[in-house]
């Protein structure tokens, strides 16, 4: 089931260069385990929230000077958002679950974005990753149009989602185990920059050995990844 879900709101009147556009931050707790992001929607207006195990909302959901205080554990958000306002005086709390289903497609159907596979992202990677595996089914279906084999379109479209998807969900799974602690890794070889292409929904046409070694060394536990077949007679 479900270990974590994530708690945020809207904050008005963050100092200036945080409101800039653009601007997107990400905050990390080792001690709670708790993560936050900051990110600029319109106006003076920014999405600010947190992710933390379940067994911690229930203190922090009916309290912003507790959420707050989690926010404040990290310098930046301390430093930015101590004089912003919450507006309404709301904290909304959602789940953090995700799905995938077993097949990527079948014959005269593909599914695309979130109808393939749901994990809630760091940042806003995953309005990327979604509109990546939508280029691909357009590639596909351009191709299949100009005579291509529709069963070997399809296998080849599953083997790109499938390569892409499981970096994607390998670094979401890692942010959450107990082992991952960022200021470990993030001056060793290869770790900043592949992190920050992934980040960035450069999943698909990367390899990312480099990034997953450094994450193993570190006592990070891989996922097996988001592996998708194609259903119908081969």
């Amino acid at each position: 089931g479900t270990v974590r879900a994530a708690l945020f709101g809207h904050l008005t009147h963050t100092t200036s260069d945080a409101g800039k556009e653009g601007y997107t931050a990400i905050g990390f707790h080792p001690k709670s385990r708790v993560w936050s992001w900051f990110i600029p929607l319109s106006g003076e207006i920014a999405s600010v929230g947190l992710v933390a195990p379940k067994t911690k909302i229930g203190e922090i959901r009916k309290n912003p000077d507790r959420w707050r205080a989690e926010l404040y554990q990290n310098k930046w958000f301390y430093n930015h958002l101590r004089n912003a306002e919450l507006r309404g005086n709301e904290i909304i709390a959602c789940p953090f679950n995700g799905y995938k289903c077993n097949y990527a497609a079948a014959p005269g159907l593909v599914l695309v974005g979130d109808a393939l596979y749901f994990n809630n992202p760091i940042f806003s990677t995953g309005v990327q990753i979604a509109l990546s595996s939508g280029k691909f089914c357009a590639d596909l279906i351009d191709r299949a149009l100009k005579g291509n084999s529709e069963s070997q379109e399809l296998h080849s479209y599953a083997e790109t989602v499938t390569r892409g998807l499981t970096a994607f969900d390998r670094i979401i799974r890692a942010f959450h185990d107990s082992h991952y602690d960022h200021r470990n890794m993030r001056n060793q070889p290869g770790f900043r920059e592949h992190l920050n292409e992934l980040l960035a929904g450069n999943a698909f046409d990367r390899d990312y050995k480099e990034l997953y070694e450094v994450l193993e060394a570190n006592g990070v536990a891989l996922s097996e990844g988001a592996t998708f077949g194609v259903w119908g007679p081969k």
